[in-house]
């Protein structure tokens, strides 16, 4: 999946986890509208007279037809993040209007991501929270989207693996890295599903310094962002670190935007606590080093709107 945008209005294409009714918002292009289209091609199969009709059975035949509300999100995303890194241009109409928002002169847009949130948030981020810990270590990104955060790694990181479940946006992020001069070594990998919807990982334990997942897991129900954890500290080395940002119902513009919100999607945002993600980091191991706050003396978006924790691997 995409990394994803850090703006308070919509920073991402709004779409609808119900196949049979998307929700595609209008200022996108065509190409949203066609991220679901179930199929009822095995009904047919199961009322053959030689069927042995049973509930099981039943249920078996129908379930590649069902539609179900609660769409694998690693599917969801795939299909989002795909349309959006293909469609996108900087002088689309979707990225002019999501740029609109923005503080003049806040944002330059040159890849993927730029029209999600002014610079000067951006930047704070990357280097308070990120760079310092990436600084000539073997690092990962997880959800590296169109590259943003790529190319700021790779400037100072010994080397960079990059996973994303698009391979649209994994295709915009390796061609951003390739114009940084002096680029460490890059490479970028695909995340397949397995059956039951998750993310499959590649084997690559206690590899990583540094884990990075900025503006991702806003895009995860609790399941899947539990699953990402898990993956995050089998990664890590011993004593290595990770910089994971969600989504906060505890923050102001995190409040704000929640309660415009009448549910959840991978466009619109999957709100949690502080809280949920303590228990849930206690429970992959990873203990939280530095967690930020809310504060009134900033205006950025990420500080105002999301929880940002930095965790540790145990020794």
């Amino acid at each position: 999946m995409a990394e994803g945008s850090g703006t308070e209005q919509e920073r991402g294409p709004e779409s609808s986890d119900v196949p049979r009714q998307p929700q595609v918002d209008a200022r996108l292009p065509p190409c949203f509208a066609s991220l679901t289209s179930p199929s009822l091609s095995a009904i047919s199969s199961f009322l053959q007279p030689e069927s042995q009709p049973s509930v099981a059975g039943l249920v078996d035949a129908l379930a590649p037809a069902m539609v179900y509300t609660d769409a694998p999100n690693a599917v969801t995303n795939r299909k989002l993040w795909d349309a959006y890194a293909a469609a996108w241009d900087p002088s689309a109409d979707f990225v002019k209007k999501m740029s609109s928002s923005l503080p003049p002169g806040g944002a330059s847009i040159h890849r993927v991501g730029d029209e999600w949130s002014d610079v000067e948030s951006f930047q704070e981020v990357l280097r308070d929270w990120i760079l310092p810990h990436a600084d000539n270590a073997i690092v990962a990104e997880i959800g590296s989207g169109g590259g943003r955060v790529a190319v700021e790694l790779s400037r100072v990181a010994q080397r960079l693996e990059c996973f994303d479940i698009s391979q649209n946006m994994l295709s915009r992020a390796s061609a951003a890295v390739a114009s940084v001069e002096g680029a460490c070594a890059a490479s970028f990998h695909k995340l397949e599903i397995d059956s039951s919807g998750r993310t499959k990982f590649p084997s690559c334990e206690a590899q990583f310094d540094f884990v990075v997942v900025f503006d991702v897991l806003v895009h995860m129900d609790l399941h899947s962002t539990w699953h990402t954890l898990q993956q995050v500290r089998r990664m890590l080395k011993q004593g290595g670190r990770a910089f994971l940002s969600v989504a906060s119902i505890e923050t102001p513009l995190g409040w704000e935007r929640f309660a415009k919100q009448s549910h959840f999607s991978v466009g619109g945002f999957y709100f949690m606590g502080k809280q949920n993600l303590a228990t849930m980091l206690d429970r992959a191991g990873l203990r939280a080093v530095a967690w930020s706050s809310p504060s009134t003396e900033t205006e950025n978006v990420y500080f105002n709107r999301d929880v940002l924790v930095l965790v540790e691997a145990p020794v």
